[in-house]
């Protein structure tokens, strides 16, 4: 329950993707002082694949996904404190 691993080397119905380019992991740790925190990379195929990542808009992209992940962990812990 610390770790998310996602890839988009699959399509619809994990059928293999033609030209995947990246693996991305998400750690999770819970920190007393901070609460949850959580830490993000990517791994990809070859140098080009994360030059092409880069241009499609990945940092930009994933700041969003992270901003909306602490949004909704924020609902959640608000809703059980209830």
């Amino acid at each position: 329950m610390e770790r998310l691993i996602f890839t988009d080397a699959f399509t619809e119905g994990f059928i293999p993707q033609e030209k995947p380019f990246m693996v991305g992991v998400m750690y999770l740790s819970d920190d007393i002082a901070e609460g949850t925190t959580m830490q993000w990379s990517a791994r990809h195929w070859s140098a080009e694949d994360m030059a092409r990542h880069e241009n499609m808009g990945f940092h930009d992209g994933w700041s969003a996904a992270a901003a909306q992940l602490a949004d909704l962990a924020r609902h959640i812990a608000a809703e059980a404190a209830g």
